[in-house]
């Protein structure tokens, strides 16, 4: 318990600097971690008690923990702050491109919609097979590619096209 209090006490600290500069600081979910789903993140909310603090959405690590990512977005409303997608099969911590895994991607850009979501969302590429992680190895060290791969470039022209095409038919603002 006491690990627990240090962390929510240095998420209050973080929060009150990023309300004295004018900012917003958004926590990320991570399986295995403090708020590694939707009632965790609730709880440090709730525990921090700042306008500061949200929260990162990040399906790929919500959907593994046994979360529908649409439902977390609404249960989270307001306090999602930012989101950065990948997809990943529900039951270990990949990063795919979005729709090559079992995440529902049209309910869950409904969700934002519904929410009034108005805030960046990104794509975030670790584990697409072959682009995104380099073969340098400097023993025990992970490096990816100095560069980004025709391959990786390619992923990522589909899988904006697919979550713009979703996007667009829930009626978010695409930019």
């Amino acid at each position: 318990m006491r690990a627990a209090n240090e962390y929510v006490a240095a998420l209050r600290e973080c929060a009150k600097a990023a309300e004295q500069g004018g900012i917003r600081y958004s926590l990320e979910p991570h399986p295995f971690c403090y708020g590694a789903n939707t009632e965790g993140l609730l709880r440090i909310l709730e525990a921090v008690d700042s306008p500061a603090l949200g929260v990162n959405l990040d399906p790929s690590h919500l959907f593994p923990v046994g979360d529908l990512p649409h439902i977390v977005v609404h249960r989270l409303g307001n306090r999602v702050l930012h989101s950065h997608f990948s997809d990943n099969d529900g039951e270990t911590n990949v990063h795919w491109r979005p729709g090559t895994g079992k995440i529902d991607w049209r309910h869950l850009l409904r969700a934002p919609a519904d929410t009034g979501y108005d805030g960046v969302i990104s794509l975030e590429f670790e584990d697409v097979p072959g682009v995104s992680r380099g073969t340098r190895d400097d023993h025990g060290a992970y490096h990816g590619n100095v560069e980004a791969t025709g391959e990786f470039e390619s992923e990522y022209r589909i899988a904006l096209a697919y979550l713009t095409e979703l996007a667009t038919e829930a009626g978010l603002r695409v930019e």
